[in-house]
């Protein structure tokens, strides 16, 4: 925050924050004013740490009200650059990269290298591969936390020893707490938003087995996939649950080894296909919940990372019906 505000003074303006966390605004951290020649501009501002590739959770966030919204963080390369700037969303890092617009006010500067090393502070268990993965499973069944550690760890896919770490790193970050004498994930939304983040630049990427081509491209409505452990994500989950989309890809989650669907549905390796096959990375099941589509928190996290405006407004509504 510090080195984005003096960003901004050098370039001429007087700048005041205040600090602010609202229970419904989980997006805003702080509230900063910039002034000069006689003019003023309000911000809602976002501090994040940094910005990945992956901005579709930015977007959505930042989809109300965005010319009033600032993301401020350590660092903006060029080609994130212009994505933000594409989407709208103003922001300034502590290199002395900015965008920002509203009436009376343009500012643009781009390509200002990193002037310092990243901080090497130790990674958070949570983010971390094993991390995510075991939070995935408390956030999808919130009945985990109070369970045997080996039951979670079984869940989540993961080593028992893992849970324990991960655990830790939740109390740390104030996502567990006890309540009545009881564990509970506290804070579910800012988490909820902290794990999509990290789950499209750490763990999916691990996941993807390969593209494929179909025969025809509405095979997915007639295929049976419960059989075989296989779950719907992505735009095709959404369009299942809300029959309002037409999934320009399909998404499925199989079972580590389990090659049968490629051969049922005559799939083709095609690195251009419309057919994405990810690893199943959990082993538990969403209560009262369909059983052929992944759990609610990752159909949204795949959404979310599609980007598009289609798949946002997807997000949008999977998040208020199933995630709120």
């Amino acid at each position: 925050m510090a080195g984005a505000v003096t960003v901004l003074r050098d370039l001429g303006f007087v700048v005041s924050v205040a600090a602010m966390r609202s229970v419904r605004d989980t997006i805003t951290d702080a509230t900063v004013t910039i002034r000069r020649d006689g003019q003023s501009w309000r911000y809602r501002a976002a501090i994040k740490k940094a910005v990945g590739p992956v901005i579709g959770h930015l977007a959505l966030a930042f989809s109300r009200d965005v010319e009033k919204q600032m993301l401020i963080t350590d660092h903006v390369t060029p080609p994130v650059g212009d994505e933000l700037r594409r989407r709208g969303i103003q922001f300034v890092d502590a290199d002395g990269n900015a965008f920002l617009k509203q009436r009376g006010l343009l500012v643009f500067v781009s390509g200002r290298r990193r002037t310092r090393p990243a901080t090497a502070n130790r990674p958070v268990r949570v983010f971390q591969p094993s991390g995510l993965r075991t939070t995935f499973a408390l956030l999808s069944v919130p009945e985990l936390i109070i369970a045997p550690q080996r039951s979670i760890a079984l869940a989540a896919g993961v080593a028992l020893g893992s849970v324990a770490r991960v655990l830790e790193d939740l109390r740390e970050l104030d996502f567990v707490a006890k309540v009545r004498g009881e564990l509970r994930l506290t804070h579910r939304e800012r988490l909820i938003r902290q794990w999509t983040e990290a789950y499209a630049r750490v763990l999916e990427p691990s996941l993807v087995i390969g593209r494929f081509s179909s025969r025809s491209p509405k095979w997915w409505r007639q295929a049976d996939i419960t059989t075989i452990g296989a779950k719907w994500g992505g735009e095709t989950a959404a369009a299942l649950l809300q029959r309002q989309l037409t999934p320009e890809r399909v998404i499925v989650y199989v079972m580590p080894g389990n090659n049968s669907l490629l051969s049922r549905q005559r799939l083709r390796a095609d690195p251009d296909g419309d057919v994405l096959l990810r690893r199943r990375f959990w082993n538990f099941e969403v209560p009262h919940w369909r059983p052929d589509v992944a759990p609610p928190l990752l159909v949204y996290a795949d959404l979310l990372a599609s980007g598009d405006a289609r798949s946002l407004a997807a997000a949008e509504q999977i998040r208020g019906e199933y995630l709120d």
